[in-house]
């Protein structure tokens, strides 16, 4: 009986350390191309041994790339045009407001998972 319990408590400590290292996990990486805060696991190192021509000097020299999951599959592409995220696209949203970059890590990470759709149509005249 006494090994039953021991045997318990130890899977139970395990995973309580489990659960506590699946969510100290952060989104501490960022991909080169289009400059997108990422998770660990949604990073690759892309090896850039025959570099694409649109790409900047400073991405053209490196050997390799940490870019993320969409940013790979369109390097991997036969596409002759640079991916619609880059940060070279000019698409950066511009300074972040101090009441921003005042969150919590934690608080970040809730406004992450929400991505708004807005569906632009052009009006005619």
């Amino acid at each position: 009986m006494l090994q039953i319990r021991r045997k318990a408590r130890a899977q139970r400590l395990a995973s309580v350390a489990e659960f506590y290292y699946s969510i100290n996990t952060f989104s501490d990486q960022i991909c080169q191309i289009c400059h997108q805060l990422c998770y660990p696991n949604q990073v690759v190192k892309f090896n850039n041994s025959t570099p694409k021509e649109y790409l900047p000097g400073e991405l053209y020299d490196e050997k390799e790339l940490l870019v993320c999951n969409r940013c790979n599959t369109h390097l991997r592409s036969k596409k002759d045009i640079c991916p619609s995220q880059a940060y070279w696209n000019n698409l950066l949203a511009g300074e972040i407001p101090d009441e921003i970059l005042a969150l919590t890590q934690p608080e970040l990470r809730l406004l992450q998972r929400i991505i708004p759709y807005v569906k632009v149509m052009e009006v005619w005249r």
